[in-house]
C-alpha cells in the first residue's frame, strides 16, 4: 500500500467512485495507486509528458500488482485520452493557468465525446483567475477542501459542468473560495490569518516608501486586498 502525503490524501478523497480515472501529471503514480487499491476506481491511465516520471510511474505499478488495471501513457495534458477513459481526471499540483489552459485545450473532449463526470483539481497558483475561468467555461464546484502542510497551503476541489451564475460575493468566492468559506473552513482561517498579517506587513513598509504615484498605488492595492481579507474573516 503507497503512502500519500496529506495533500494527496485530500485530493484522493475528492475522487467519487468511477469506472475509470486518468491522473494527468501523474508524477510517480501514487494517486491512482491508491484509488484502485482502495476500491474507488476499477481501472485508471496515468498520464504525463515527461518519460522520467512515468516510468517511475509503471515500475510502481508493476511493485503493487496493479499492471492489469492502471497503464501508463505520454501525454501533454489530455492529448492522447480517449473517450471513456477518464470518468474522473485528476489535475493535482500544477500552477492555475496551466490546468486552465489544459483544460481549454480539451473543451470539446470534456463536453462531449469524453464522457468525463468529474474534475478534481489541485491549483498551485493564481487562485482568483482559476475560478473565473472555470466558471466561464461552464464547470461548477460541488466541493472544496483546503490542506496546511510543510508550511504550505493547498486548496483543492472537485468540478462537473452545470449551471454557473455569478453571486454578489463573487470577488470574494473567487479569491478565496465559495464552499470553503461558506463551510467556515479551518484551514481557510489559517491562511487568511496569515495573509493578513503579511499584507499589514507590507503595508507598513510601504509608509516608509518616498511619496509618489507608485507608494500610492500600492498603498490602494493592499489597502483593497486587506479589506477583502478582513470581508472574508468576516464571515467566520
Amino acid at each position: 500500500m503507497v503512502k500519500l502525503s496529506e495533500r494527496m490524501k485530500a485530493v484522493a478523497d475528492l475522487v467519487p467512485k468511477s469506472e475509470t480515472l486518468a491522473d494527468i501529471g501523474c508524477d510517480h503514480g501514487y494517486l491512482p495507486i491508491h484509488l484502485v487499491e482502495q476500491g474507488v476506481v476499477l481501472k485508471a491511465i496515468a498520464m504525463d509528458i515527461n518519460p522520467g516520471p512515468l516510468q517511475a510511474a509503471k515500475e510502481h505499478i508493476a511493485e503493487m500488482g496493479l499492471g492489469d488495471r492502471i497503464i501508463t501513457r505520454l501525454s501533454d495534458g489530455l492529448d492522447k485520452l480517449k473517450p471513456g477513459e477518464g470518468e474522473s481526471i485528476i489535475i493535482a499540483g500544477m500552477g492555475g493557468r496551466l490546468i486552465i489552459r489544459i483544460l481549454q485545450d480539451a473543451l470539446p473532449f470534456l463536453k462531449g465525446e469524453g464522457g468525463v463526470r468529474s474534475l478534481i483539481l489541485q491549483p498551485q497558483s493564481e487562485l482568483a483567475y482559476f475560478r473565473q475561468e472555470m466558471r466561464a467555461m461552464g464547470f461548477v464546484c460541488e466541493r472544496e477542501d483546503m490542506v496546511y502542510e510543510d508550511g504550505k497551503f493547498y486548496p483543492m476541489g472537485r468540478y462537473s459542468l452545470g449551471d454557473t451564475f455569478r453571486s454578489d460575493k463573487q470577488e470574494l468566492f473567487d479569491l478565496y473560495g465559495p464552499l470553503l468559506l461558506k463551510e467556515k473552513h479551518p484551514v481557510l482561517l489559517k491562511y487568511l490569518q496569515k495573509e493578513a498579517k503579511t499584507l499589514e506587513g507590507v503595508a507598513a513598509s510601504l509608509s516608509n516608501m518616498k511619496d509618489g504615484e507608485e507608494k500610492s498605488q500600492r498603498q490602494l492595492e493592499v489597502a483593497e486586498k486587506l479589506k477583502m481579507n478582513q470581508t472574508a474573516q468576516n464571515l467566520y
